[in-house]
């Protein structure tokens, strides 16, 4: 928003809004803000889920954000990452595992939907 805003005309004011409130709130329970939050995030999702997941850009950290959390190459920009992170943590030792007992090697293991396995 900083970098593709900067050019308006109008005043402009940047708040914090905290991600996922749409998880424990009503729409109609929301602050505007929140809803409109909520409305975007919604759009962008829908928007990468018509392309084919490996089509995809590798993710890049946002414009001025000083730092960034990557999991599995996904940029993780969510309070609430504790859960990703640990599932690519198990799932890069669940991979030397497999590799190592001559289980499943490198592409076998990729072509699993791990996701769904959760």
């Amino acid at each position: 928003m900083l970098v593709n805003c900067s050019a308006l005309t109008f005043e402009r004011k940047y708040s914090h809004v905290s991600a996922h409130q749409d998880d424990k709130l009503a729409w109609q329970n929301m602050t505007r803000p929140t809803q409109l939050n909520c409305a975007c995030d919604s759009r962008t999702k829908r928007e990468l889920r018509a392309h084919y997941v490996t089509n995809l850009p590798i993710q890049q950290p946002f414009p001025l954000k000083p730092t960034g959390t990557f999991a599995d190459g996904k940029n993780i920009t969510s309070e609430t990452a504790g859960p990703q992170i640990r599932f690519a943590a198990q799932k890069r030792i669940a991979r030397e595992f497999y590799q190592d007992y001559k289980f499943l090697f490198g592409a076998q293991f990729d072509e699993l939907d791990w996701p769904t396995c959760v």
